[in-house]
């Protein structure tokens, strides 16, 4: 008999937000790949206008794709335009190493 597969399972990524004033922090887990990209933009996107500062706490993100290292750059740009301070927090050395190489968040990220 053939062996039936089931097909592979979306990434999920779950996003919890904290806001404090015009703080806002971003708890972000899962895998942050093409298919869930657009959830974290608009997540991000939706606080840029009405914050001064947003932390991105990435501690439970273990993987990101070339999509999602594009949407955090164009995040940050659209932040940056909008005079919102962006800090990325708790990235995992691999991701801290990938986007270290776009040099554009020297000491935003941690």
């Amino acid at each position: 008999r053939p062996m039936v597969t089931s097909p592979t399972p979306k990434p999920v990524l779950k996003i919890e937000t904290e806001k404090i004033s015009n703080q806002a922090t971003l708890h972000v887990s899962g895998r942050l790949v093409s298919d869930t990209c657009e959830q974290f933009q608009a997540a991000v996107r939706e606080l840029i206008p009405a914050m001064k500062f947003l932390v991105i706490d990435m501690a439970g993100v273990n993987y990101i794709d070339s999509s999602a290292l594009g949407a955090i750059v164009g995040l940050y740009l659209s932040s940056k335009r909008a005079g919102c301070s962006m800090k990325l927090t708790n990235l995992a050395p691999r991701i801290k190493e990938l986007l270290s190489m776009t040099r554009m968040f020297g000491q935003t990220m941690s």
